[in-house]
């Protein structure tokens, strides 16, 4: 039984080495933050031009969190397939709401995978 509960910790460990690997992945340098709380951002009118009008997708750091809650929930026998899932998709679905990812999101995703 230790060895089993052994093997569950180390699974752990391995699934928060993950989530701080994407955590660490950059914040959007086109967004600059005002103010965390309540979250002020200022982004050139340019950069949202053609682009979807959310905070979310201008935001590297709530979609990285809102990437890690979806995969939480997954086995980590499928982080992988569901982490590249994501990445071809170019969207997370998560709480029953759609994220568009930023397409740097995915490159910076992209290159945690290789």
């Amino acid at each position: 039984m230790e060895k089993i509960e052994a093997l569950i910790q180390q699974i752990k460990q391995i699934k928060i080495s993950l989530y701080n690997k994407i955590n660490e992945l950059p914040q959007n340098e086109q967004l600059q933050i005002i103010s965390e709380k309540p979250k002020c951002y200022i982004i050139n009118f340019s950069n949202i031009v053609g682009n979807p009008f959310n905070v979310e997708y201008y935001d590297f750091k709530k979609q990285y969190e809102v990437i890690i809650t979806y995969l939480q929930d997954c086995p980590i026998e499928n982080f992988g397939k569901n982490l590249n899932k994501i990445i071809m998709d170019g969207f997370v679905i998560c709480d029953k709401q759609r994220y568009n990812l930023n397409p740097k999101v995915i490159t910076y995703l992209e290159s945690i995978t290789l």
